[in-house]
């Protein structure tokens, strides 16, 4: 992550009501808190990168049901991906299991193509229809994001720059995965961590 439009931090660390994008700080968690973290890499032959969130101690039975909602989501995309597919199907994936949950998906940020780029086409939003946006093609490498809250989709940018904050105080929860789409489906290039 470091170095990246300016980002001076090697991951981000986002907790509670903290969306994605937070900085490291002093701050001590605690039980009952939950922490997103995203981490990438990159080698001369291109990038990676995962997201994860972890219920610190023992969590809200509102917020478990956030973690469970985003593996349960990352699961739903990866079964729409295979060549020939459109990007609609896998947001289409991603909104129906969010808000079948009654949770809300945060529309600002997307998911997207990554490989020799760190960030390429297409853009993979948490919403959409079936049947629309770019057609996948075998070999290509996606990192899917699940990004989503309680309450309103809505999130506000904080005074520092970075950290996407919900407007309604409320949290949220993100997972990603990066995935190879593959002639009948997909191939995952990390561990979906799915909830104790």
């Amino acid at each position: 992550m470091k170095g990246y439009n300016g980002y001076p931090f090697s991951a981000t660390f986002s907790v509670n009501e903290e969306i994605l994008h937070g900085l490291p700080s002093s701050r001590r968690l605690q039980a009952g808190d939950i922490l997103k973290i995203e981490t990438g890499s990159f080698t001369s032959r291109g990038f990676a990168s995962q997201g994860w969130t972890f219920p610190v101690a023992q969590p809200s039975e509102s917020d478990s049901r956030l973690v469970a909602t985003a593996t349960q989501a990352l699961r739903a995309a990866q079964a729409a991906i295979r060549s020939g597919a459109r990007v609609g199907d896998i947001s289409h994936a991603i909104q129906t299991t969010v808000e079948a949950q009654g949770l809300a998906v945060v529309r600002q940020f997307v998911g997207y193509g990554m490989g020799a780029k760190r960030i390429q086409e297409p853009a993979i939003p948490c919403y959409g229809r079936q049947g629309l946006g770019a057609k996948l093609r075998e070999g290509q490498i996606l990192n899917v994001h699940v990004i989503l809250k309680a309450g309103s989709p809505d999130v506000s940018i904080a005074e520092n720059g970075w950290t996407a904050v919900a407007s309604d105080g409320k949290h949220g929860a993100l997972k990603s995965c990066m995935m190879e789409v593959e002639a009948k489906g997909c191939r995952l290039l990390g561990r979906v961590l799915d909830p104790s």
